[in-house]
């Protein structure tokens, strides 16, 4: 009763706001394009035996007896560990000072915490400069190969 109850609301709601239903298939339709379809196909293939197109774990085997990639995915896991263990023991107490105490580096501290959110985009920024500015990869790419440079960040 309440799945049909909820459902008839959410008809009710999108006949409503048809737009909302065109924008929620095209937002479906993309996740599934360039994520699911993506990840399922990945781990399709790690399943498949390429020789004969059944199931079979032989490509994992393969994987871990390649000492180059048994490295790369402990190393891989040590350093997750490692950052999670790290970032806990500063976070931790910290969440927990500023949250039970009163101080005057308390809104400091808890700015902090936003830098991980703001740090990617800047990231991001340097790298497009690197490639676009004026004497960005790119650049000197056209420059070297076609004798000509596009001022895409002319000020920087």
């Amino acid at each position: 009763m309440a799945i049909s109850a909820w459902s008839e609301e959410a008809v009710s709601e999108i006949r409503k706001h048809p737009g909302m239903a065109a924008v929620m298939l095209l937002i479906s339709l993309f996740l599934l394009l360039f994520l699911v379809i993506p990840v399922v196909q990945v781990v399709f293939t790690a399943f498949l035996d390429s020789t004969t197109g059944g199931f079979t774990l032989l490509n994992f085997k393969d994987f871990f007896n390649t000492a180059l990639f048994r490295e790369s995915f402990w190393n891989s896991i040590y350093v997750g560990l490692m950052a999670v263990v790290v970032a806990s023991l500063f976070s931790m107490p910290l969440a927990y000072f500023t949250s039970r105490f009163e101080f005057k580096g308390a809104v400091i501290i808890q700015s902090l915490g936003i830098i991980p959110l703001i740090m990617p985009p800047f990231v991001g920024a340097v790298a497009t400069q690197m490639l676009f500015g004026r004497n960005g990869s790119f650049n000197l790419l056209l420059d070297q190969w076609f004798g000509f440079t596009i001022p895409f960040m002319e000020g920087l």
